[in-house]
């Protein structure tokens, strides 16, 4: 009955009110080397648009810094021979850096930042019609590959599949076979029990993510350009995450049809869709922007993009890893208290 009645209601939710494909209130750092009519008039076309959000940059080295520390998804420079070049030859050059790391939100913004440049053009009032050219430069993943952006994200599905969905059965499976009550009474503690319980699945998804990470390297040509030191060490906290909550799942469940059925609607489905996984989250309602800084998958998603994408940049992990710190201590901390040596 859940999963006829209650599954497309979860589904139709989330895809009419939470995913947008369209771009709103992206993050763009704007540097005017010299203001002019035509700079003012480049501005105002961004600031009226609902797809920008723009943060005045001093110089463009500012501005690289902030699409660095992914602060800003864009940078648009409009150079200092702007306006004259629209005056004298009627065509002028606006520079663009976009954030790669999502192929598909930089392919958006892009397009969308092209589209208010030439419209800025056909409002600006010049003595000839004049023509914008956006000259656009794609970071830390100039040939936009997709397949880029959504092996590091895989990750995290194939570590939630692991952590959330196997580790659910882990406990009530027990209990339904009526072997926790001969567990229950020997002198192993509650910690103990649910270390033994965590540390097969914690190597088994480890393995899993040095198995994905090697063939995505090979078949695909993703580069790892972080460290695997701090791969490691973002995988370990978000595994265990999923596996305390995993556990509490278990824990909790009164059989291992509940157990699988409640894993499925709160760790997978949110993994996949409301991660960033597949859709970008700058984009996407307040409302699940909220919902998603609740799940581990987000974070983690992040981190190993940045981390196969970018490189170690701390500014970007140093956020990711204490949430996922502080969520993996939340869940670990509920599935042990659940966890007693009574029925």
């Amino acid at each position: 009955v859940a999963l006829s009645l209650v599954m497309p209601v979860v589904l139709l939710i989330i895809f009419g009110y939470g995913i947008t494909f369209d771009a709103e209130d992206v993050q763009v750092a704007l540097v005017v080397d010299r203001e002019s009519k035509s700079a003012r008039q480049v501005r105002a076309a961004l600031s009226a648009s609902p797809s920008f959000s723009l943060r005045e940059a001093s110089s463009l080295a500012q501005a690289h810094r902030l699409l660095d520390g992914r602060e800003v998804a864009a940078v648009v420079h409009v150079p200092s021979d702007f306006a004259e070049s629209l005056l004298t030859s009627g065509r002028g050059r606006i520079g663009v850096r976009v954030d790669g790391v999502d192929a598909n939100r930089a392919r958006l913004v892009a397009n969308y930042l092209s589209g208010v440049a030439a419209q800025a053009a056909r409002d600006a009032e010049l003595p000839r019609p004049s023509l914008v050219r956006v000259a656009d430069r794609v970071c830390f993943n100039a040939e936009l590959d997709s397949q880029r952006s959504l092996i590091p994200g895989l990750l995290a599905l194939i570590l939630t599949l692991t952590g959330v969905l196997l580790t659910a059965l882990v406990y009530v499976r027990e209990r339904e076979r009526g072997t926790l009550e001969a567990l229950l009474v020997t002198p192993i503690r509650p910690g103990e029990l649910m270390l033994a319980k965590l540390v097969p699945y914690f190597a088994l998804g480890m393995i899993g993510l040095a198995v994905t990470a090697s063939l995505g390297k090979l078949l695909f040509g993703v580069p790892l350009r972080g460290s695997i030191l701090a791969l490691s060490l973002v995988a370990s906290l978000f595994m265990l995450a999923s596996l305390g909550f995993g556990l509490l799942l278990s824990v909790a469940a009164p059989n291992q049809l509940m157990a699988c059925q409640v894993s499925l609607v709160a760790g997978f489905l949110p993994a996949l869709f409301l991660s960033g996984m597949l859709f970008d989250l700058a984009i996407q309602p307040a409302w699940v922007r909220v919902l998603s800084r609740a799940i581990p998958t987000t974070y983690f998603v992040d981190a190993s993009r940045t981390l196969f994408l970018h490189g170690d940049v701390w500014p970007v992990l140093g956020p990711d890893l204490l949430s996922l710190g502080a969520l993996a201590t939340l869940c670990l901390g509920a599935a042990r208290l659940k966890i007693k040596k009574t029925l």
